[in-house]
Protein backbone atom coordinates (compact mmCIF):
# COMPACT_ATOMS: atom_id res chain seq x y z
CA UNK A 1 0.00 0.00 0.00
CA UNK A 2 1.14 3.64 -0.40
CA UNK A 3 3.08 5.28 2.42
CA UNK A 4 0.83 6.57 5.23
CA UNK A 5 -1.89 4.12 4.21
CA UNK A 6 -2.56 0.94 6.17
CA UNK A 7 -4.62 -2.23 5.72
CA UNK A 8 -6.74 -1.75 8.86
CA UNK A 9 -7.24 -0.25 12.31
CA UNK A 10 -8.48 -2.01 15.42
CA UNK A 11 -10.83 -0.20 17.83
CA UNK A 12 -9.04 -0.94 21.09
CA UNK A 13 -8.34 2.67 22.05
CA UNK A 14 -8.88 3.80 25.65
CA UNK A 15 -11.15 1.57 27.72
CA UNK A 16 -11.89 -0.23 24.45
CA UNK A 17 -8.71 -2.16 25.20
CA UNK A 18 -11.04 -4.93 26.39
CA UNK A 19 -11.62 -5.63 22.69
CA UNK A 20 -8.07 -6.99 22.57
CA UNK A 21 -9.37 -9.87 24.67
CA UNK A 22 -11.22 -11.19 21.62
CA UNK A 23 -7.84 -12.26 20.21
CA UNK A 24 -7.06 -14.07 23.47
CA UNK A 25 -10.45 -15.80 23.53
CA UNK A 26 -10.12 -16.79 19.86
CA UNK A 27 -6.98 -18.69 20.84
CA UNK A 28 -9.10 -20.33 23.55
CA UNK A 29 -7.20 -18.50 26.26
CA UNK A 30 -8.17 -16.77 29.50
CA UNK A 31 -6.87 -13.81 31.49
CA UNK A 32 -8.51 -14.97 34.73
CA UNK A 33 -8.53 -18.51 36.11
CA UNK A 34 -11.92 -20.23 36.71
CA UNK A 35 -11.94 -18.79 40.23
CA UNK A 36 -12.05 -15.34 38.51
CA UNK A 37 -9.25 -14.12 40.78
CA UNK A 38 -5.91 -15.67 39.79
CA UNK A 39 -4.26 -14.47 36.55
CA UNK A 40 -4.27 -17.04 33.77
CA UNK A 41 -2.81 -15.20 30.78
CA UNK A 42 0.62 -16.84 31.08
CA UNK A 43 -0.25 -19.60 28.62
CA UNK A 44 0.38 -20.63 25.05
CA UNK A 45 -2.84 -18.88 24.04
CA UNK A 46 -1.84 -15.69 25.88
CA UNK A 47 1.56 -15.59 24.23
CA UNK A 48 0.01 -16.28 20.83
CA UNK A 49 -2.44 -13.40 21.24
CA UNK A 50 0.28 -10.92 22.23
CA UNK A 51 2.63 -12.15 19.50
CA UNK A 52 -0.01 -11.89 16.81
CA UNK A 53 -1.28 -8.44 17.73
CA UNK A 54 2.26 -7.11 18.19
CA UNK A 55 2.92 -8.17 14.60
CA UNK A 56 0.26 -5.71 13.36
CA UNK A 57 2.64 -2.88 14.30
CA UNK A 58 5.86 -4.67 13.38
CA UNK A 59 4.56 -5.43 9.88
CA UNK A 60 2.91 -2.00 9.53
CA UNK A 61 -0.54 -3.51 9.08
CA UNK A 62 -1.78 -0.72 11.39
CA UNK A 63 -0.48 2.79 12.00
CA UNK A 64 1.57 3.65 15.08
CA UNK A 65 -1.09 6.13 16.19
CA UNK A 66 -3.75 3.43 16.40
CA UNK A 67 -2.42 1.80 19.56
CA UNK A 68 -4.42 1.42 22.76
CA UNK A 69 -3.46 4.78 24.27
CA UNK A 70 -3.94 6.73 21.07
CA UNK A 71 -6.30 9.71 21.09
CA UNK A 72 -7.16 8.91 17.47
CA UNK A 73 -10.05 6.49 17.19
CA UNK A 74 -9.87 3.63 14.72
CA UNK A 75 -13.08 4.80 13.01
CA UNK A 76 -11.54 8.22 12.32
CA UNK A 77 -8.61 6.59 10.52
CA UNK A 78 -11.11 4.72 8.36
CA UNK A 79 -13.24 7.78 7.70
CA UNK A 80 -10.15 9.69 6.55
CA UNK A 81 -9.24 6.75 4.27
CA UNK A 82 -5.95 6.28 6.10
CA UNK A 83 -6.96 2.62 6.50
CA UNK A 84 -8.78 0.32 4.12
CA UNK A 85 -10.68 -1.47 6.87
CA UNK A 86 -11.66 -1.01 10.49
CA UNK A 87 -12.65 -3.42 13.22
CA UNK A 88 -15.79 -2.03 14.77
CA UNK A 89 -19.27 -2.90 15.97
CA UNK A 90 -22.82 -2.52 14.76
CA UNK A 91 -23.07 0.68 16.80
CA UNK A 92 -20.90 2.38 14.14
CA UNK A 93 -23.31 1.72 11.26
CA UNK A 94 -25.44 4.91 11.53
CA UNK A 95 -22.44 7.21 11.88
CA UNK A 96 -20.53 5.50 9.07
CA UNK A 97 -23.58 5.69 6.82
CA UNK A 98 -23.86 9.44 7.38
CA UNK A 99 -20.12 10.11 7.15
CA UNK A 100 -18.73 8.01 4.33
CA UNK A 101 -19.05 8.86 0.66
CA UNK A 102 -17.64 5.58 -0.67
CA UNK A 103 -19.19 2.12 -0.90
CA UNK A 104 -18.53 -0.10 2.10
CA UNK A 105 -19.77 -3.31 3.70
CA UNK A 106 -19.12 -5.65 6.61
CA UNK A 107 -17.75 -9.15 7.00
CA UNK A 108 -17.21 -11.63 9.79
CA UNK A 109 -14.52 -11.31 12.45
CA UNK A 110 -11.46 -13.58 12.21
CA UNK A 111 -11.28 -16.77 14.22
CA UNK A 112 -8.52 -19.08 15.39
CA UNK A 113 -9.25 -22.08 17.62
CA UNK A 114 -12.77 -20.69 17.96
CA UNK A 115 -14.78 -17.58 17.27
CA UNK A 116 -15.04 -14.86 19.91
CA UNK A 117 -16.52 -11.43 20.33
CA UNK A 118 -16.31 -8.30 22.39
CA UNK A 119 -18.37 -8.33 25.56
CA UNK A 120 -19.20 -4.65 25.81
CA UNK A 121 -22.14 -2.34 26.19
CA UNK A 122 -23.61 -0.23 28.95
CA UNK A 123 -25.47 -1.55 31.97
CA UNK A 124 -28.91 -0.62 33.25
CA UNK A 125 -29.04 -1.30 37.00
CA UNK A 126 -31.24 -0.84 40.02
CA UNK A 127 -29.47 -0.35 43.35
CA UNK A 128 -30.10 -2.76 46.19
CA UNK A 129 -30.92 0.19 48.44
CA UNK A 130 -33.78 1.48 46.26
CA UNK A 131 -36.91 2.53 48.14
CA UNK A 132 -39.07 1.03 45.39
CA UNK A 133 -37.64 -2.48 44.75
CA UNK A 134 -40.83 -3.85 43.23
CA UNK A 135 -41.17 -0.91 40.86
CA UNK A 136 -37.48 -1.10 39.88
CA UNK A 137 -37.82 -4.81 39.15
CA UNK A 138 -40.93 -4.17 37.07
CA UNK A 139 -39.11 -1.53 35.01
CA UNK A 140 -36.11 -3.79 34.39
CA UNK A 141 -38.43 -6.61 33.41
CA UNK A 142 -40.18 -4.30 30.94
CA UNK A 143 -36.89 -3.18 29.36
CA UNK A 144 -35.72 -6.73 28.78
CA UNK A 145 -38.87 -8.10 27.17
CA UNK A 146 -38.50 -9.26 23.59
CA UNK A 147 -40.51 -6.50 21.89
CA UNK A 148 -38.80 -3.67 23.75
CA UNK A 149 -35.32 -5.04 23.23
CA UNK A 150 -35.92 -5.76 19.55
CA UNK A 151 -37.10 -2.20 18.94
CA UNK A 152 -34.24 -0.62 20.87
CA UNK A 153 -31.53 -2.70 19.21
CA UNK A 154 -32.97 -2.28 15.72
CA UNK A 155 -33.25 1.49 16.10
CA UNK A 156 -29.84 2.03 17.69
CA UNK A 157 -27.88 -0.64 15.75
CA UNK A 158 -27.01 -2.55 18.91
CA UNK A 159 -26.91 -6.24 19.76
CA UNK A 160 -29.38 -7.97 22.09
CA UNK A 161 -28.64 -9.92 25.24
CA UNK A 162 -31.66 -12.19 24.71
CA UNK A 163 -30.79 -15.47 23.03
CA UNK A 164 -34.17 -15.71 21.34
CA UNK A 165 -33.50 -12.42 19.54
CA UNK A 166 -30.11 -13.64 18.38
CA UNK A 167 -31.76 -16.81 17.06
CA UNK A 168 -34.63 -15.02 15.34
CA UNK A 169 -32.46 -12.13 14.21
CA UNK A 170 -32.83 -8.36 14.31
CA UNK A 171 -33.10 -6.08 11.31
CA UNK A 172 -31.33 -2.77 11.88
CA UNK A 173 -33.13 0.37 10.80
CA UNK A 174 -29.96 1.54 9.02
CA UNK A 175 -28.25 -0.81 6.53
CA UNK A 176 -30.50 -3.76 7.46
CA UNK A 177 -28.62 -6.04 5.06
CA UNK A 178 -25.64 -5.94 7.45
CA UNK A 179 -27.67 -7.19 10.42
CA UNK A 180 -26.91 -10.93 10.07
CA UNK A 181 -23.15 -10.38 10.20
CA UNK A 182 -23.25 -8.49 13.50
CA UNK A 183 -26.06 -10.44 15.17
CA UNK A 184 -24.29 -13.67 14.26
CA UNK A 185 -21.11 -12.39 15.89
CA UNK A 186 -22.97 -11.91 19.18
CA UNK A 187 -23.39 -15.66 19.48
CA UNK A 188 -19.60 -16.05 19.58
CA UNK A 189 -19.45 -14.57 23.10
CA UNK A 190 -19.20 -17.45 25.56
CA UNK A 191 -20.18 -17.45 29.22
CA UNK A 192 -16.58 -18.23 30.19
CA UNK A 193 -15.53 -15.01 28.42
CA UNK A 194 -18.22 -12.72 29.80
CA UNK A 195 -17.73 -13.96 33.37
CA UNK A 196 -14.11 -12.78 33.27
CA UNK A 197 -14.92 -9.38 31.80
CA UNK A 198 -17.62 -8.91 34.45
CA UNK A 199 -15.02 -9.21 37.24
CA UNK A 200 -15.41 -6.57 39.98
CA UNK A 201 -11.70 -5.86 39.40
CA UNK A 202 -12.14 -5.12 35.70
CA UNK A 203 -11.58 -1.37 35.95
CA UNK A 204 -8.12 -2.02 37.40
CA UNK A 205 -7.42 -4.79 34.91
CA UNK A 206 -8.25 -2.40 32.05
CA UNK A 207 -5.47 -0.09 33.26
CA UNK A 208 -3.07 -3.03 33.37
CA UNK A 209 -3.95 -4.04 29.81
CA UNK A 210 -3.57 -0.48 28.51
CA UNK A 211 -0.16 -0.01 30.11
CA UNK A 212 1.28 -3.38 29.15
CA UNK A 213 -0.09 -3.64 25.61
CA UNK A 214 0.99 -0.08 24.78
CA UNK A 215 4.55 -1.01 25.69
CA UNK A 216 4.31 -4.19 23.65
CA UNK A 217 2.84 -2.54 20.55
CA UNK A 218 4.92 0.63 20.27
CA UNK A 219 7.44 0.43 23.11
CA UNK A 220 9.34 -2.65 21.96
CA UNK A 221 8.55 -4.78 25.00
CA UNK A 222 8.86 -8.51 24.34
CA UNK A 223 5.93 -10.88 24.46
CA UNK A 224 7.25 -12.66 27.55
CA UNK A 225 7.82 -9.36 29.38
CA UNK A 226 4.32 -8.28 28.42
CA UNK A 227 2.76 -11.49 29.68
CA UNK A 228 4.72 -11.20 32.93
CA UNK A 229 3.61 -7.59 33.35
CA UNK A 230 -0.04 -8.42 32.74
CA UNK A 231 0.18 -11.36 35.14
CA UNK A 232 1.67 -9.23 37.92
CA UNK A 233 -0.82 -6.43 37.27
CA UNK A 234 -3.85 -8.72 37.35
CA UNK A 235 -2.65 -10.35 40.57
CA UNK A 236 -2.41 -6.91 42.18
CA UNK A 237 -5.78 -5.84 40.78
CA UNK A 238 -7.63 -8.86 42.12
CA UNK A 239 -5.86 -9.05 45.50
CA UNK A 240 -8.17 -8.53 48.51
CA UNK A 241 -8.10 -5.02 49.93
CA UNK A 242 -6.07 -4.70 53.12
Amino acid sequence: MPDAKYPFAYNWQGNGVTRWLSWLFESDGRFLAPDLIAPAIDSEAGRAAVDYTKSFFDKKFVSQNSSVKSSTLAADLWYSQTTAMVSSGAFAIPDATKTLTFEWGATFAPRNVRAAGDFGGNAVVATAATKQPALAALFLDYLTQQEQMRGFCAGASLLPTRRDLITSGIEFAVRPELSPVFVGQASAVQATDSSQVASPSMSKIITVLKDQLEEAFIGGRSTQETIAGITTGIAAATAPAK
